[in-house]
């Protein structure tokens, strides 16, 4: 999944760590960096201390219902800006 324009990565970093399961980073190369451990656990990186924005991320979910769970809530947010 890539997602765009991330304003409070704090808040994106921890709906993600509310994860079941493993969530990556995927960089540009392919390279896979795991955000979460899974069972709500948080890995080792301390992403939301190094983005100040997010402008695009790609995400890989070991889950389909975390992938589910992170796109409504990134809708949701995208719908109360708009309104």
């Amino acid at each position: 999944m890539k997602v765009y324009n991330i304003r409070n990565t704090h808040e994106f970093f921890e709906k993600l760590s509310g994860s079941k399961g493993i969530v990556e980073l995927v960089d540009k190369n392919g390279v896979r960096l795991p955000l979460t451990a899974g069972n709500g656990k948080t890995a080792q990186f301390p992403f939301p201390q190094i983005y100040g924005e997010i402008d695009e991320l790609e995400l890989c979910f070991q889950y389909g219902e975390d992938c589910r769970r992170i796109l409504t809530y990134l809708l949701n947010r995208r719908n109360k800006t708009i309104a």
